[in-house]
């Protein structure tokens, strides 16, 4: 799936990245929103940053992770200025710059917006392997979980563990896949 992903062209990851935001932007529980935590795009995944500004413009706090490496956790952080307020993190990430982390609590946030490597229809997630977002998601009450990724990176299953987590929407340039028992 990383292969496949790292073969898409600039031109290509652009063009499905805006369609899937506008899936994104058209779902009703994402619109009514007044909180979303995004991730902050690497390498070739979905292009969260252009959604991220969107969601801004909107109205809506915008929080996004940082990677607290010793503890193996994820910690969100409201963003206020995406132009200033980013370093290159843990493993490389976008992340807030240690004056600029203002924590956000999960119960804050009404919808989490997730990076995979794949997903399957069922909404069963395959990330990287650190756990980091299946440790945060463990603590999810009520919060939205919606996985980006391009139609290429839909699996038929994916394998799954007990501390796994389902999202309950994958939204891809092509459709919003509702994960379903």
């Amino acid at each position: 799936m990383i292969r496949l992903r790292n073969e898409l062209s600039p031109q290509e990851l652009r063009d499905k990245s805006i369609l899937i935001e506008h899936n994104l932007f058209g779902i009703l529980q994402f619109q009514q929103a007044l909180t979303a935590m995004f991730y902050l795009s690497y390498r070739n995944e979905v292009y969260t940053q252009l959604m991220i500004r969107q969601a801004m413009r909107a109205g809506k706090r915008v929080g996004v992770p940082v990677v607290c490496k010793d503890k193996k956790q994820l910690l969100i952080c409201e963003l206020h200025d995406l132009d200033n307020e980013l370093h290159r993190g843990s493993f490389g990430i976008l992340e807030p710059k240690p004056p600029f982390i203002h924590p956000l609590e999960l119960a804050e946030i009404e919808v989490v917006i997730l990076p995979g490597v794949a997903f399957d229809e069922l909404g069963h997630r395959l990330g990287y392997g650190g756990g980091y977002y299946d440790r945060l998601l463990k603590q999810a009450d009520n919060q939205l979980l919606i996985g980006l990724a391009y139609e290429s990176q839909i699996a038929s299953a994916i394998p799954t563990l007990s501390h796994d987590v389902r999202v309950d929407m994958v939204v891809t340039e092509q459709r919003v896949i509702h994960g379903t028992d």
